[in-house]
């Protein structure tokens, strides 16, 4: 008897330290999301309008829509090959301009935190005509080499 009782004070201590790693986490990627709220705002200009950051599982959206009109009638997609610009370029070209500052000790530490978490970024641009979207990873852990 007193074996399962001990068992079932080990397991009730084990999910009550997966749930506090799991409050850590929340806590840690909802401030996160919100320095980049307080980052990407600044892209509401030229013809792109910054919606939000926001979760879907373990990928940090950051959504922005394009101006479409500013193509002459042309879809996103289309417009963006037209110069040699796809999903992965695109999300090179974010990485270098989102941190192009060189990281301090902190940033890099939140970064780590993210990747040993398991988060994903992507840059998502929609269309504002079409609808169309590109998915363009951030490919963040490149920096942490």
């Amino acid at each position: 008897m007193k074996k399962i009782i001990i068992v079932l004070i080990l397991a009730i201590a084990g999910v009550a330290g997966v749930q506090a790693q799991n409050e850590v986490e929340q806590a840690f990627i909802k401030g996160f999301i919100s320095g980049m709220d307080q980052e990407l705002v600044s892209l509401n200009e030229d013809g792109m309008r910054y919606n939000g950051t926001f979760l879907e599982g373990k990928n940090i959206i950051c959504s922005v829509t394009v101006d479409e009109t500013q193509f002459g009638g042309m879809p996103m997609k289309q417009a963006f090959q037209m110069v040699g610009v796809d999903e992965v370029s695109f999300g090179q070209m974010m990485r270098e301009e989102m941190f192009s500052q060189k990281l301090d000790a902190d940033e890099r530490s939140g970064l780590q935190m993210l990747k040993g978490y398991g988060y994903k970024i992507y840059f998502r641009m929609i269309g504002s005509v079409s609808g169309e979207t590109m998915n363009c990873r951030i490919e963040y852990e490149a920096l942490l080499q």
